[in-house]
């Protein structure tokens, strides 16, 4: 599923941080003999929503080639059932995370597992991947975090990432600020 789902995008020509969610193994639920959609724990809504699309997308680009679906029928079950996979991706934008479980994670795992810096989703995910792209979906990378990194990051604690970048700054204070002291000074000290 993954890989059809990564084939896909690129033949729809969906823009390279939808790729790279796509492409990351670990995102995806493994195959299983279960038509229920179950739940990742550390997925966000959002990304279930952006899934969902590709899923909806890739069957109905079938259906208009003519092509009969292989994939199973899904459903999102009344009830979610949690996915049996457990494994996390990693370095993947920030907001493919479900904000409750990533509060959750110790500071030295939030390191490793996101890329805060990032933004891959729009705030409305079910806006995504439609006939028409949403003009911000045209954005580079950089340009779409810059508009939406504000509106996406509040729910997230990323206080040891800004806990962290102000300490190697005092760090590097302590390390290089010594107080220089002039030739003259030096011979007034004497």
């Amino acid at each position: 599923m993954k890989k059809a789902r990564y084939t896909f995008g690129v033949a729809q020509g969906f823009p390279k941080c939808y790729l790279i969610i796509l492409s990351n193994i670990d995102a995806h639920n493994p195959k299983g003999k279960r038509n229920s959609i179950r739940r990742i724990e550390c997925r966000s809504e959002q990304e279930n929503i952006f899934m969902r699309r590709v899923d909806e997308e890739m069957e109905k680009v079938d259906q208009d080639n003519g092509f009969k679906s292989q994939r199973r029928e899904q459903y999102v079950p009344a009830i979610p059932a949690k996915s049996t996979c457990t494994q996390v991706p990693k370095g993947l934008p920030i907001d493919i995370y479900d904000p409750t479980w990533f509060n959750s994670c110790p500071p030295g795992q939030k390191t490793v597992i996101s890329d805060y810096l990032n933004v891959a989703l729009l705030p409305d995910s079910s806006a995504s991947i439609w006939g028409t792209q949403h003009t911000n979906e045209k954005l580079s990378d950089k340009k779409f975090t810059e508009n939406y990194w504000d509106k996406v990051i509040g729910p997230y604690d990323i206080s040891h990432k800004i806990s962290n970048e102000d300490s190697d700054e005092t760090e590097g204070e302590l390390s290089y600020g010594l107080d220089v002291v002039s030739n003259q000074e030096q011979s007034e000290y004497k």
